[in-house]
């Protein structure tokens, strides 16, 4: 299951560094190389250290209690993740991971799998509640490199995606908008590149039983 997700997660977090440590990671893991087992795991940690950074906040702390609050808002479910990121930057200090210390335990590679499991269902969770998981953008990417779409339209002006719907704004020329609304289907996944390259064919290639759609023409100039 792990695997299935890593091959097809979107990392579009807003920031490049986050973005490529957590590319790093999944390459290192998806080798299945043991040898790689820690540098994945590490890759993993420095991830999780990056995005406890990036909310703003007036220190690391300030930070870090602003993305589990938009993580989640529900009481016994913000207590869940607060331990658990508690928990997991304690072993990631203690353990052989981050760091190589006299004194720090040594892991074998079926923990250091263990660990990567852990944290990276932590950090998914995070970047899919507080709007990191790239749909959005991957959407952009899908649609401004498809030729069909290039042929009709200039460019992809705004897209935005809730629970039940896909808007997405076209600029054209002559200087003009046109907005389309797609019902959003159940297989379209947050962070998800298969199924966001999918849902970009079936704008490409539309038929009447899986959206509706709403036409507004604005002046563009």
């Amino acid at each position: 299951m792990i695997q299935r997700i890593l091959k097809s997660q979107i990392f579009r977090t807003g920031d490049t560094e986050l973005d490529e440590l957590l590319r790093d990671a999944r390459a290192a893991y998806l080798s299945r190389n043991r040898a790689l087992c820690r540098e994945a795991v590490q890759k993993l940690w420095d991830a999780w250290e990056r995005l406890k950074t990036i909310e703003p906040g007036k220190d690391k702390r300030a930070s870090v209690t602003a993305m589990l609050h938009r993580a989640s808002t529900r009481p016994l479910f913000r207590e869940a993740l607060e331990r658990e990121a508690a928990e997991l930057t304690r072993i990631g200090n203690s353990s052989h991971i981050r760091h190589s210390e006299v004194g720090q335990e040594a892991l074998t590679a079926t923990e250091y799998d263990y660990l990567f499991n852990r944290l990276f269902a932590l950090i998914r969770l995070i970047l899919l509640t507080t709007d990191r998981h790239g749909l959005r953008q991957a959407i952009h990417e899908g649609l401004s490199r498809n030729d069909k779409l290039i042929e009709a339209y200039v460019s992809v002006s705004e897209i935005e995606v809730d629970a039940t719907r896909v808007r997405i704004v076209f600029y054209c020329d002559p200087p003009h908008f046109e907005c389309y609304e797609f019902e959003r289907p159940a297989w379209l996944v947050d962070g998800d590149y298969v199924s966001a390259k999918r849902f970009v064919e079936h704008i490409v290639n539309p038929t009447p039983d899986h959206y509706v759609r709403h036409f507004v023409s604005l002046d563009g100039s």
